[in-house]
């Protein structure tokens, strides 16, 4: 029998039931579940119990492999995206431009300007436009499964990020310059990363 959009809708839900969170790795696992149902009886909901209750070890390391294979993806995309010569010249645009308002403004000022920038980026990521944080971070059926890294990621940048801004004193002026532009760009790289891979996956599961 050809299931219908319901029966694919139950798949789904019996996979958030059984831990698996993530969206791309439920599609995944909705089509591998799909194709051996297809092949029963008029009884859907019985046998997609008994396969889910068959499997669940199964379905878990393949969660469990999904999940490291499009990490695996995600982390090899954003190495490209760092790599790229337009994105290293923009690196050395934002080190060159915190190292020229440094002399003419001074340390407190660079400081500042750069901290927001990274603020600011922050703010894009967590706003319609990129990956929700929170979604990422509390919310995992609402997410791709590499978003969770990412965002767990941000959290790790913002606590030393807060110390370079409130403890300053500590840091000569080069050191500070370069440990901004590093978390600036890298937390860049990570958002245009995310949005490449969201408009890529819902090209594939939606069309």
């Amino acid at each position: 029998m050809k299931l219908t959009e319901h029966q694919i809708q139950l798949i789904d839900k019996a996979l958030i039931k059984a831990g698996i969170n993530y969206i791309d790795i439920r599609i995944e696992l909705t089509d591998h579940i799909a194709a051996a149902l297809e092949q029963k009886d008029e009884r859907f909901e019985h046998h997609l119990k008994g396969y889910m209750l068959a499997h669940k070890r199964e379905l878990k390391k393949l969660n469990i492999r999904f999940i490291i294979i499009a990490m695996g993806k995600a982390y090899k995309q954003l190495l490209i995206t760092l790599l790229k010569p337009l994105f290293l010249v923009f690196t050395i645009v934002v080190f060159t431009t915190g190292y020229v308002i440094n002399t003419f403004f001074g340390k407190a000022e660079t400081i500042l300007t750069l901290y927001m920038a990274y603020i600011g980026i922050c703010c894009l990521v967590t706003s319609k436009s990129g990956a929700s944080l929170f979604d990422a971070t509390f919310n995992r059926k609402k997410q791709y499964s590499y978003s969770f890294s990412f965002a767990f990621i941000y959290v790790l940048l913002f606590y030393p990020t807060m110390q370079l801004f409130f403890h300053e004193e500590y840091f000569n002026d080069t050191t500070l310059i370069l440990c901004f532009t590093a978390v600036i760009m890298f937390s860049l790289a990570m958002f245009i990363t995310a949005k490449q891979f969201n408009k890529q996956y819902k090209l594939q599961y939606h069309g």
